[in-house]
């Protein structure tokens, strides 16, 4: 008998490197730890795309870089909108 179930693509990555990838796709340092509040040694997994974020939420303005008060979840989403990540999960380690 095969199990039978959905394969899932996870991403797991610290915080300093998907802060690099938003500045290196985008323009603009970015900091996920402020802008989410997160403590140190936590993790924050978001489904890449996230349907609970609406995809006409200003995509324009992240693609220019300006994104201070935009969660990541907007900016992930915008991400895969432009090819830069492939669906599934995106875990980012929090450690400073």
């Amino acid at each position: 008998m095969k199990l039978k179930g959905t394969k899932k693509t996870i991403f797991e990555v610290d915080s300093d490197n998907f802060n690099r990838f938003v500045e290196h796709h985008y323009g603009v340092s970015f900091e996920v730890i402020a802008i989410q509040e997160l403590n140190n040694g936590s993790m924050l997994t978001i489904p890449v795309p996230n349907a609970a974020v609406s995809f006409n939420t200003d995509n324009e303005e992240i693609r220019r870089g300006d994104y201070p008060m935009y969660s990541a979840f907007k900016i992930v989403n915008c991400l895969y909108e432009d090819g830069h990540l492939e669906a599934g999960e995106l875990s980012i380690k929090v450690s400073y």
